[in-house]
C-alpha cells in the first residue's frame, strides 16, 4: 500500500521576529474517518513516532488520530473537550508551539508559537480555558484563541521545569529538574508551588527520593485523594508527594522508563514510556495501592510516547 494522501493548502509558517507568540490561521486536514472519543479514553503523543494516538483504556487498542504535519517533537498533552487535543511541541515553529489537533479527521491548526512556548514541555489547562506551558523561559499562560500570552513564572535560575499541574485551589505545581551547564540553584530536583496570579514560588517537596545523582523528574499528575504522583525517569519510579508535609512515598518501580503520569477517577494511574533500553513504547496501568505495573498497550503506533491525558 502506497503513502497516505494529505490535502493542505500551503502556508508559510510563523514568523520568529521580536514577536513573543503568535497565534497562525493555519491548518491542514488528513484523510481519515472522524474519531470519537469517550470519557476515560486514554490519549498519547510519541516525539519518535510523531503521532496523536487514542488508547482503549480496557482492550488497549490504538487508533491513530494524527500525524506530522505540524507535530514536529509532541510531548505532553491536554483535552479541553472531546473533540479538541492540545499538544505542546517542543520544535513546533522551529522553536516550540501548541499545536490544536481535532478528533474530526484529525485536522492541526497553530494556537501559538514564538518565544514563550520555546522548548514547549508540560501544559495545563485553567479553568478559564487558557492555556498553562513549561519551558525554558518559566511558565507562560496563552489565550486559545487569540495565541496571545504572557509569563506567569520566570525562570531566573539554572532549573528546567517539566511536567505541570493545577491542584484544586487552581495552584501550579511543577517539577524541576537538575539545571544544565552548572550547579543546580535551591529547588531543583523538587516539586515546585508556584501561585498563578503573583508568580511567587515555593518548594512543596525536595531531597530525599528527589537527591539522588541520576534522578530526573519528569510527569506529574494528582490523585483524587489530593496527593502529588510525580514520575522520576531516572530511577524509574513514580514518588507520592503529601502535598502539606512534602513527605515521600515510593509507589511504585518497574523495567519501564516512565516519562508521562495520568491518574483515572478510580485512582488508577496511567504510565507511557518505554519498556527498558530500546523500546518498545508502552502505556502501563499502575494499582495506586500496590504499585504492581501491568502493559496495558505496547509498540506499533508508540515508539517513544511522552505524553498521556485521559478525556474528560
Amino acid at each position: 500500500m502506497g503513502r497516505p494522501v494529505w490535502f493542505h493548502r500551503s502556508f508559510s509558517r510563523c514568523p520568529l521576529a521580536a514577536v513573543l507568540v503568535l497565534s497562525c490561521l493555519v491548518m491542514h486536514v488528513r484523510s481519515a474517518s472522524a474519531i470519537k472519543l469517550n470519557s476515560g479514553d486514554i490519549i498519547v503523543v510519541d516525539p519518535a513516532a510523531v503521532n496523536v494516538v487514542r488508547i482503549n483504556p480496557l482492550t488497549g487498542a490504538q487508533t491513530l488520530i494524527s500525524k506530522g504535519t505540524f507535530l514536529s517533537a509532541p510531548g505532553s498533552v491536554a483535552l479541553p473537550s472531546k473533540t479538541r487535543i492540545l499538544v505542546a511541541d517542543s520544535r513546533a515553529c522551529q522553536w516550540g508551539g501548541i499545536i490544536q489537533v481535532g478528533t474530526i479527521v484529525g485536522a492541526q491548526s497553530t494556537v501559538a508559537c514564538g518565544q514563550l512556548t520555546q522548548s514547549a514541555q508540560g501544559m495545563a489547562i485553567e479553568p478559564s480555558g487558557n492555556i498553562l506551558i513549561s519551558g525554558v523561559r518559566g511558565i507562560a499562560r496563552i489565550h486559545p484563541a487569540t495565541g496571545a500570552g504572557s509569563l506567569v513564572y520566570r525562570d531566573t535560575g539554572n532549573v528546567a521545569l517539566s511536567g505541570i499541574v493545577l491542584d484544586s485551589n487552581g495552584q501550579i505545581l511543577a517539577t524541576a529538574q537538575r539545571g544544565f551547564g552548572g550547579p543546580c540553584p535551591a529547588g531543583c530536583g523538587a516539586v515546585l508551588r508556584i501561585d498563578p496570579t503573583t508568580g511567587n514560588q515555593s518548594i512543596v517537596s525536595s531531597g530525599g527520593s528527589f537527591s539522588q545523582v541520576n534522578n530526573n523528574l519528569q510527569g506529574i499528575a494528582i490523585e483524587p485523594s489530593g496527593n502529588i504522583l510525580v514520575i522520576d525517569s531516572g530511577t524509574k519510579s513514580i514518588i507520592r508527594v503529601d502535598p502539606s508535609t512534602g513527605n515521600q512515598t515510593l509507589v511504585s518501580s518497574g523495567a519501564a522508563v516512565p516519562i508521562g503520569i495520568a491518574v483515572a477517577p478510580s485512582s488508577d494511574i496511567f504510565l507511557v514510556g518505554i519498556g527498558g533500553v530500546g523500546g518498545p513504547g508502552q502505556v502501563l496501568r499502575v494499582n495506586p495501592m500496590n504499585g504492581d505495573q501491568t502493559v496495558l498497550s505496547s509498540g506499533d503506533l508508540l515508539l517513544n510516547p511522552f505524553g498521556i491525558a485521559l478525556v474528560p
